[in-house]
């Protein structure tokens, strides 16, 4: 910024103060020359002479009467000119000293800065001079009001952090710097000053902006200039602190002035973002909720609480679950993507146990079906950014079996790799337990009778925890559990049902029978009665469980199946003696494992409900042995 005192640099030894008597005048900011002649004595509008220097000359016929000179600067002084600045007349140099101290009088009176030069040939230069300097402060002005512009746009759009961007531009704009003062006494745009140093003792000024008391305000200390700004439309409000050596001028009050509406609605937007972030994190966290009370059968207080998100899970009968697996540092995208996409239909859900898969709740309308949500997830799956993903569904299922179409569909989520379009459709066949007659559900009443010493509502969600455990392990189940409980809990509940029954968890037969117990029995509050029931070889011993088995395994050629026997007998531990027993090396073996997965298709390793199916079919079609339980605890009938 150009002033009074700059000026006489900018001339050099040519232009002085022809009177230092007004010290304080000499920061006024100077934007243009005007000769007086066009506005004194008589000027013919009321224009504002603000940042204008005027030139008088010394010959001027109102310059030799003191009464007209006098009210001609106060005229001056009223329209808020700058300064005054005397050009001699060429040939005139020796009337320049009775003119200057009649003009020195003058202006005194009136207030106004005087400066004279030396030489008529120096106004033309110092006018040249002027012009390209207010050039280039106007090329500076420009960067830094496309500066604030550019900071402007990038915040209106971008995250809250951005409005630093805005504070350092808006003190940019002003050729000095600004803070910004949160309601919380936070500063942005401080730097590194973990206090509230950027304030400089202006506490009690930005209390009251704060609160909502007039402004903008100003100030001075003994380094700067200082606006304060209040932001915001209600209090509490931000407050924009702007510091420069001098005074501001009417334009970069303005311009403080817009920065600091921009950062008002940018905070008004930050706090209506804010609320919408914990809005949809309670949401989020109820979508979970509802997820694992299905999980748990706990289906009416589930369709009780999906009422409040989801009408058409509140009122449904059957549903469908589909898997979306893909990178897990592009889980939140993908879920934001499905929940605009489908979360007016279905309950899109971060799954709990693996980071990287994406669980979609589909309720299936009394009249209808899930076609859309399958299509919608296909499209996705083929657009460039998510070509990566794999997709599974399952069958359509009553919505108490949700826990059963969950690991459906994880079991065909193995084979969608392998498959076109990295889908696996809902399979055509049935699953063992659609298969079973009421005597496999009498069978695991009886199996299971010792947790009915449990409380009456604590048997489903134990049950739920210990059968999740089994299949996903203690640190996965204990995350899918509702409420979550930690690790060792699901342990602990998995180490007492097993003791409770006489199971040996490291035996893969052993956890297979139990898992299918469980997920025969939804746990009503009285224990079954007592008297005889089936055996376990019983049950399974019918045409359509030999049906069902031998389809299960089909896809298998021989070396396949060869090595997945072997791999369960040795309770699907990869070792030594199973390298030995299939003469293959360990990671040949994985490798043969792994394409089980594929052509079956189920998952083996990171969802052992595939191990126990697999374990029953050879049991059925008597390629593996398999204890007969007839009762909950081990006992000499317990053949192989």
């Amino acid at each position: 910024m150009l002033t009074v005192d700059a000026l006489t640099q900018l001339a050099g030894p040519a232009l002085c103060f022809a009177d230092h008597n007004l010290p304080d005048k000499k920061d006024r900011e100077v934007l243009g020359m005007w000769p007086a002649d066009l506005f004194l004595p008589d000027p013919p509008t009321r224009e504002s002479l603000s940042g204008i220097v005027l030139l008088i000359s010394s010959d001027a016929a109102w310059m030799h009467d003191p009464d007209t000179l006098i009210a001609a600067l106060r005229t001056a002084a009223a329209l808020d000119a700058e300064a005054l600045l005397l050009v001699p007349r060429a040939g005139h140099h020796d009337k320049q000293p009775q003119v200057l101290a009649l003009l020195r009088r003058a202006a005194r009176e009136a207030g106004l800065p005087l400066l004279a030069l030396s030489r008529s040939e120096a106004a033309i230069e110092l006018l040249e001079q002027l012009r390209h300097r207010c050039q280039r402060e106007a090329n500076v002005d420009t960067e830094h009001l496309e500066a604030m512009l550019t900071a402007v746009r990038h915040f209106a759009s971008g995250p809250a952090d951005t409005a630093g961007d805005l504070v350092a531009a808006a003190g940019a704009s002003v050729q000095g710097t600004a803070v910004l003062v949160q309601p919380d006494g936070t500063l942005v745009g401080a730097g590194n000053r973990p206090d509230n140093s950027g304030l400089g003792g202006l506490d009690d000024l930005v209390a009251r902006l704060r609160a909502g008391g007039p402004g903008p305000v100003s100030a001075q200390d003994e380094s700067a200039h200082i606006q304060l700004h209040a932001a915001g439309i209600t209090a509490p409000h931000p407050v924009l602190i702007a510091r420069r050596p001098s005074a501001f001028n009417a334009s970069q009050s303005r311009l403080l002035q817009h920065a600091a509406a921009t950062l008002g609605v940018q905070h008004h937007l930050a706090a209506l973002h804010a609320q919408h972030g914990r809005s949809e994190q309670l949401a989020e966290r109820m979508r979970m909720n509802i997820f694992r009370q299905l999980m748990d059968s706990c289906t009416e207080r589930a369709q009780e609480d999906a009422a409040y998100l989801l009408e058409e899970l509140a009122s449904c009968t059957h549903v469908q679950i589909y898997l979306l697996q893909g990178p897990r540092r592009d889980r939140d995208a993908l879920a934001a993507r499905c929940h605009r996409e489908l979360g007016h239909q279905c309950l899109v859900i971060k799954c709990p146990a693996y980071v990287d898969h994406l669980i979609i709740v589909a309720p299936i309308p009394e009249v209808g079906h899930t076609q859309h949500v399958l299509h919608t997830l296909q499209t996705l799956t083929k657009s460039p950014q998510w070509r990566n993903c794999l997709l599974s569904e399952s069958r359509a299922v009553p919505i108490a079996r949700t826990a059963w179409a969950y690991g459906e569909a994880l079991r065909a989520l193995a084979a969608a790799r392998s498959l076109p379009g990295r889908t696996a459709t809902a399979p055509g066949t049935l699953s063992l337990t659609q298969v079973l007659t009421d005597d496999a559900r009498q069978w695991a009443a009886q199996f299971l009778r010792p947790l009915f010493d449990l409380p009456p509502d604590q048997r489903q969600s134990v049950a739920s925890l210990v059968g999740n455990a089994l299949a996903f392990g203690p640190g996965e189940a204990a995350r899918m559990a509702s409420p979550v409980v930690h690790r060792n809990t699901a342990i602990a509940h998995r180490r007492d049902t097993a003791a409770r029954l006489g199971v040996e968890l490291g035996s893969l037969g052993d956890c297979a029978v139990l898992a299918l117990a469980l997920e025969l029995v939804t746990f009503p509050a009285d224990p079954p009665p007592d008297g005889p029931a089936p055996s376990l070889h019983a049950v399974l011993d019918t045409p359509a469980c030999r049906t069902w088995a031998a389809q299960f395994l089909a896809p298998l050629d021989s070396e396949l199946r060869r090595t997945l026997t072997q791999w369960v007998a040795a309770d699907g531990k990869i070792g030594p003696p199973l390298s030995r027993a299939l003469d293959l090396h360990p990671n040949t073996i994985r490798k043969y494992l792994g394409r089980c997965e594929e052509v079956i298709p189920t998952q083996l390793f990171r969802n052992r409900t595939g191990a126990f199916q697999a374990a029953l079919a050879l049991h059925i079609l008597t390629e593996l042995p398999m204890p007969d339980y007839a009762r909950p605890a081990r006992t000499a009938s317990r053949a192989a």
